[in-house]
């Protein structure tokens, strides 16, 4: 007996029989048709064909019996009798294809164009176990990691990934700042994906910001994210987690003065005791040398102990927020004009935007100020209003930072880490009075 496994089950040749199992699969993926064991005897195999993987490109192998059809339209995701095969599995499934053309003719296909990016994304999300934000899915599907975020070939994908929007296989929710897909290439109930979501989403309210593995599994089960692996499990808790919460304050306590004892110092009052007299209170004389210090808010009153006035705070730095919009050397931004939303990509050193979505998609301009121009010349051409797109365009993080407050605070863009892709549910700050009036906030 030889068994060979694939990404969705697993081949076993038996002679005589030779048999497709679907074991050591999560336990809420649907298919679209039953998963009990299939066997036929070798005898009645007609064909075999075989789609080599390749190290952007899944494959299958498909066993033909009689009285079997070929995929139809679903594709070969649907049927019973195939099984798909990553690049690391071809080793293995081109034995299988040598052991079966003693009995039956072995079809090996040419490889198949490239997956579409709905395909793309939909099997990495699948390689994620159905359930991953936005730059993870991203980040598999280009083969990259973490710190491949800054690259172009990020950007480019991060704006692919708006394929899977509208895709009925997916279910899209915001968690805390990033956003999650549930679902894959196998449809699964809306539902479903919407539970695992929820079920997720209550980690945050019902677990420390420093639980471990094993509050982690504890937490989970019963629900459907016990499905998930141990490891798949902690990798969505670090995305998830809820920041610690600050430290208290560290009080100072109070030492005793020389030749008075501690048991005074909490002593209760009584009625009998005599109140000591006040210390002489001695004036306070600046010297010729003594600094000025700066007053901050409004005077106080004058109390019979006085404090010494703050000094005035450092200017405070605008620094890249956790979750930034940062890609490369650039920064996401977006604007919102009669009810339509357009997100751009803008260098603040050189001004270069180009818009990535929206109307104006592919467009390219000199400085952030044309292509705010061109976009409310698209959706309202009787503005007259001379807009400034350093205001206009705002951070694609929900901060309602203007891509202008990056110029001016000297913040370069690849200092941060991309962590959003799309854009922020809550609506956005109200724009400047100048193109407010014609232009209001959307979505």
């Amino acid at each position: 007996m030889k068994r060979y496994d694939g990404v969705n089950g697993q081949i076993v040749v038996d002679d005589p029989y030779v048999w497709i199992t679907r074991e050591e699969l999560a336990a809420d993926v649907h298919f679209p048709f039953p998963l009990d064991p299939r066997r036929a005897p070798l005898s009645r195999v007609l064909k075999c064909r075989f789609l080599p993987a390749s190290d952007s490109t899944v494959g299958y192998f498909h066993i033909v019996a009689e009285g079997a059809g070929l995929p139809g339209r679903e594709g070969p995701i649907a049927h019973p009798d195939l099984v798909l095969i990553a690049d690391t599995h071809s080793a293995g499934f081109h034995e299988l294809a040598e052991n079966l053309a003693h009995y039956c003719g072995v079809e090996v296909l040419e490889a198949e164009s490239p997956p579409s990016s709905k395909d793309k994304f939909l099997i990495a999300l699948d390689a994620l176990e159905g359930l991953a934000s936005a730059d993870e899915i991203v980040l598999e599907a280009g083969g990259m990691d973490a710190s491949d975020r800054r690259g172009e070939t990020f950007t480019l994908l991060a704006d692919e990934l708006d394929a899977l929007d509208h895709d009925e296989r997916v279910t899209w929710a915001w968690i805390g700042d990033s956003r999650f897909a549930a679902g894959g290439c196998v449809p699964t109930p809306a539902s479903d994906r919407e539970t695992r979501i929820r079920e997720l989403t209550g980690l945050r309210t019902s677990l420390r910001s420093d639980a471990g593995t094993r509050q982690l599994v504890a937490a989970v089960a019963g629900t459907s994210l016990a499905a998930l692996s141990t490891m798949r499990l902690a990798q969505l808790w670090e995305i998830v987690a809820p920041p610690a919460p600050a430290p208290a304050p560290q009080t100072t306590p109070r030492t005793p003065s020389a030749g008075t004892s501690t048991s005074s110092l909490h002593a209760p009052s009584t009625p009998n005791a005599q109140p000591r007299s006040p210390e002489p209170k001695i004036p306070e004389v600046p010297g010729p040398e003594a600094p000025t210090r700066a007053l901050v808010g409004p005077a106080r009153p004058e109390s019979s102990n006085p404090r010494p006035a703050p000094v005035a705070a450092p200017a405070h730095t605008v620094q890249a927020p956790r979750g930034s919009a940062a890609v490369g050397s650039r920064w996401r931004v977006y604007f919102d004009c009669e009810g339509f939303r357009t997100i751009a990509v803008c260098d603040p050193r050189t001004g270069e935007t180009k818009i990535t979505k929206g109307e104006l998609q592919g467009r390219r301009f000199t400085d952030p100020t044309s292509a705010v121009s061109a976009v409310i010349e698209r959706h309202d051409s009787n503005s007259v209003d001379n807009p400034d797109g350093w205001k206009l365009w705002l951070l694609h993080d929900g901060s309602g930072r203007s891509i202008g407050s990056m110029k001016q605070s000297g913040v370069e863009a690849d200092r941060g880490e991309v962590e959003d892709i799309a854009p922020p549910s809550a609506p956005p700050r109200s724009q400047p009075a100048s193109t407010a009036r014609r232009c209001r906030s959307g979505n």
